[in-house]
Order: C-alpha cells, then sequence, then structure tokens
C-alpha cells in the first residue's frame, strides 16, 4: 500500500496527463455544473464496455504520461449506469454520507473479478455525463475500489476507464491500479446487448 497527501484521483490524473478539472477528487466535485432553473434533464440508460490492463509501474512520485506505463493482461469489464436526473447540485463532500444510488447502477460483466467487490452495487456514485462519472463499491472494511470515468467523448461512444482500490481515499494499492478504454451503447442498444448477455437490466443484484 502507498500513502499520500493528495486525493489519489488527482495523482492519477496528473501522472495521466489530466488536468484537476478533468478529472478530480474520488467522489467529490472541485468544478460543479452551474445549477440549472428549469426540470433536469434526463440521462439516457448507459452501458460502458471495457477492456483493461493492470499497471505495473505506477508511480505517484514521477510525471508519467500514458506511454511510460507498462500494462499487464487484458480483462472485460462492463458497467450499467441508468437514466437519471441529470445532476443539477453539487454532490455531497466525500467524507459527507453519499446521496442513494440508484439501484440499477452496477458491474454487470467481470469475468476476472478485478473489481473485487463485496457486491456489483455501488455505494457513491456521482454522474456527471458526459463529463465524466465516478463510482466507489465497497470491498472489505474501509477498503473500496473506487472508478473513474473521464474523458468520455460522447460522439464516437468511446471513454476510458480508471479502477483502483483505495482505503479511506488516502491510502492505495498499488498492485490494483487498472487502465484501460470503453464503448459506449445508449438507451435501446444498451438494454438489447444487456438482455443478449441474459443480464436483466432492472432486477436486483447481490
Amino acid at each position: 500500500m502507498g500513502r499520500f497527501r493528495e486525493s489519489w484521483m488527482t495523482i492519477i490524473a496528473r501522472s495521466h496527463g489530466f488536468t484537476r478539472r478533468a478529472l478530480p477528487l474520488a467522489l467529490a466535485v472541485l468544478c460543479p455544473p452551474a445549477i440549472a432553473t428549469a426540470a433536469p434533464a434526463q440521462l439516457p440508460d448507459r452501458l460502458i464496455q471495457c477492456s483493461l490492463g493492470r499497471v505495473l509501474n505506477f508511480d505517484p512520485r514521477k510525471q508519467q504520461t500514458m506511454p511510460d506505463l507498462v500494462y499487464e493482461g487484458r480483462h472485460r469489464f462492463a458497467l450499467f449506469l441508468p437514466a437519471v436526473p441529470v445532476r443539477t447540485a453539487p454532490p455531497p463532500d466525500a467524507i459527507e454520507k453519499a446521496e442513494p444510488v440508484n439501484p440499477r447502477t452496477r458491474i454487470i460483466v467481470d469475468p476476472d473479478n478485478i473489481a473485487a467487490q463485496a457486491t456489483t452495487r455501488f455505494n457513491r456514485v456521482v454522474d456527471y455525463w458526459p463529463e465524466r462519472v465516478e463510482l466507489a463499491g465497497a470491498v472489505q472494511g474501509t477498503m473500496v475500489n473506487a472508478i473513474v470515468i473521464a474523458p468520455i467523448d460522447a460522439a464516437s461512444g468511446t471513454a476510458q476507464i480508471f479502477m483502483t482500490h483505495a482505503d479511506e481515499l488516502t491510502h492505495w494499492d498499488v498492485a490494483h491500479i487498472y487502465q484501460g478504454t470503453c464503448t459506449i451503447l445508449k438507451d435501446a442498444s444498451a438494454r438489447k446487448t444487456i438482455n443478449q448477455l441474459n443480464i436483466p437490466h432492472s432486477r436486483k443484484t447481490r
């Protein structure tokens, strides 16, 4: 395990060439969107299908870029993000009580169990689509599996994903850092693919 004073998400963001605005503190908001005055719009159902590799040489002491990283393995991983209203207010701080999470938000494909969560669901979700999505699910004790989907290119239907285990957002497991690329399906296409996978998109999961 490693320890650092900065947010682990800030360090990961910097090491991969992202700014604090593009990939801020895990499940906290540094740059919230403007407050809407009209009724909030609705985000679509989204199926995020990814291929991740484990990062072997991540070093927060160095100014690493994507080409500097060495990966091991290729792991299939998919998340379902259900239709929810567009966020119009900042979420609670990461140390505050989490907002209720839509129970349909979950991991649906993880054959190698790289998330290693206690359940397929998440305890915290900050859905700022199409800027970024941040999720955290319990692993064991105070350890959480933290995921950031960013940047997202909604036009091309692609995104990047980062995942790591963190303890109280101050310690992280350097042996459990994954990075990869994803394709995005929305609404009817997302639901059709889930049905083809024989994974109900509305049933409660473990």
